[in-house]
């Protein structure tokens, strides 16, 4: 599997099928994409779609993105994860995992799975009605205890890549969690 649209298959009716999304760093149930189309291509078809790629090197996953460099995805210590600016040179801090594995799921479709580690996802609530914040299952948000564990299937698709996703308060984000030094 080259690139894969991300899809959240949970196991409530409430978020089954809706899309993952990436918006500004971090994957979404029930928010835009905020990626950025090539500038040949201004209303590319991949604009409202979230496509990865993957494994390479160490289980590592990336953004399928037309930028040089590319876009690394990660999961930080509070068990969210995101991905890396464009612009970044794929840095991100020492204390995060890259560790994902795909697992061909138990069905006779032959479905693909994203698993943190051997872990599912979780999508916990959040103020906006109907946007859920994906999580890996054993982390998440203090006191939340309204999460719907979820399998991130991955789908293949021949949709172009965007150009980059934002990463709108990457660095911000990054600096709360582990202090100044990132990029």
């Amino acid at each position: 599997m080259k690139h894969s649209i991300l899809t959240g298959m949970a196991a409530l009716p409430a978020i089954d099928g809706l899309p993952i999304t990436a918006n500004n760093g971090e994957f979404w149930i029930g928010k835009l994409t905020t990626a950025t189309c090539p500038s040949y291509d201004p209303d590319c078809p991949s604009r409202n779609t979230t496509i990865i790629s993957g494994p390479t090197y160490a289980q590592t996953w990336w953004m399928g993105v037309l930028e040089e460099g590319g876009q690394r995805i990660f999961t930080p210590t509070n068990g969210q994860p995101g991905y890396s600016a464009a612009d970044s040179d794929n840095y991100t801090p020492a204390r995060v995992s890259y560790s994902y594995t795909l697992q061909t799921a138990n069905t006779t479709d032959g479905r693909f799975l994203l698993k943190y580690y051997t872990r599912n996802w979780a999508a916990f609530p959040t103020e906006d009605d109907g946007v859920w914040a994906v999580y890996a299952q054993s982390a998440g948000p203090q006191g939340a205890s309204t999460c719907l564990p979820f399998a991130w299937e991955l789908r293949e698709t021949t949709a172009p890549a965007p150009q980059y996703y934002n990463c709108e308060g990457c660095e911000s984000r990054c600096n709360n969690i582990y202090g100044t030094g990132c990029k």
